[in-house]
């Protein structure tokens, strides 16, 4: 993989003074490091995919039902409370 070789290639000058060992140890973490990141990485795209989906529609059908409450409450000239909804939604024209 290019991120493997590359992310190796930045750390072999700084990890070259220490021994052998160490450096295959180092090595190795950072080789699984990063198989795991490009491995899990559609999984981790999907789940986001699906959360905003599900945020998404969740949020359209509360302004949805939003505004079918608030226009059945304009629609009354006046509610029990008393409280004039007249001017509760603008007035809007949809003729050009």
């Amino acid at each position: 993989m290019a991120t493997e070789q590359s992310a190796e290639e930045a750390i072999k000058p700084l990890i070259d003074k220490l021994p052998k060992k160490r450096q295959e140890a180092i090595l190795s973490v950072i080789e699984n490091v990063a198989t795991s990141v490009c491995s899990n990485t559609p999984f981790y795209l999907d789940t986001l995919t699906e959360v905003v989906e599900e945020v998404t529609a969740t949020a359209k059908t509360e302004i949805a039902s939003f505004i079918g409450m608030t226009q059945n409450i304009a629609t009354l000239p006046q509610n029990r409370t008393g409280i004039d909804t007249s001017k509760l939604l603008p007035e809007t024209s949809y003729e050009e």
